[in-house]
């Protein structure tokens, strides 16, 4: 099962590169329709595919309502993000992480909507900034069906997926989820189909 995991990312991976010729991937977001979907497993599995292809990784956590990434990588969840848009730093606060080439952006707090320290302008100098720290940026936004931030900071990446469970959600929801999307002119690349049971498989749907 792990070995066809990891070999399901690794196809993943190369429909993003393709999907973003003629340039490589600077910025990605995984985003979902709705909250009961759990797009960390593969923010994590592509960071590792990425990695495992010679590129260096940052992890960012855009969900402040409720963050996850810190604790799959085992690390805390300030300083991140909240701090610094608050303090207006040049410098992002991030952390180390045991996985070899993977740092990460922490959300910096829980139970708050990231759209009281975020707009189009700060999203805007957050990826120029991180893309000068790594090679590739991997987001985990909020559902867009609880806060427009994941839209915002969809609107500046270079590509973006949408994380579905096909068979558990409505259709209704994936609609208007691509509906959002679409409206903030991001360039939505396709679908990640989760399969099985959370956090156990995924594979690509090419094209939105």
């Amino acid at each position: 099962m792990a070995q066809s995991l990891t070999a399901h990312f690794h196809q993943l991976r190369a429909n993003i590169e393709l999907a973003c010729l003629p340039q490589s991937p600077r910025s990605l977001v995984i985003a979902s329709p709705t909250a009961r979907i759990d797009t960390v497993p593969v923010v994590l599995g592509l960071a590792r595919a990425f990695v495992a292809v010679g590129v260096d990784a940052v992890l960012a956590d855009g969900d402040c309502q409720r963050p996850l990434l810190h604790e799959s990588l085992e690390c805390p969840v300030s300083p991140g993000l909240v701090q610094w848009l608050e303090h207006d730093a040049a410098t992002p606060p991030l952390q180390t992480t045991d996985e070899e080439d993977i740092g990460l952006l922490a959300a910096g707090a829980a139970g708050i909507d990231p759209l009281e320290v975020l707009n189009l302008a700060r999203a805007r100098k957050i990826h120029a900034t991180l893309a000068q720290r790594a090679e590739l940026v991997i987001w985990r936004v909020p559902a867009l069906d609880t806060s427009a931030a994941g839209v915002l900071l969809a609107s500046q990446a270079d590509a973006t997926l949408l994380a579905i469970r096909p068979g558990r959600m409505r259709r209704g929801a994936v609609l208007r989820a691509k509906r959002q999307l679409e409206a903030a002119q991001t360039r939505l690349i396709g679908t990640v189909l989760l399969t099985g049971a959370p956090a156990r498989g995924a594979r690509s749907q090419p094209g939105a």
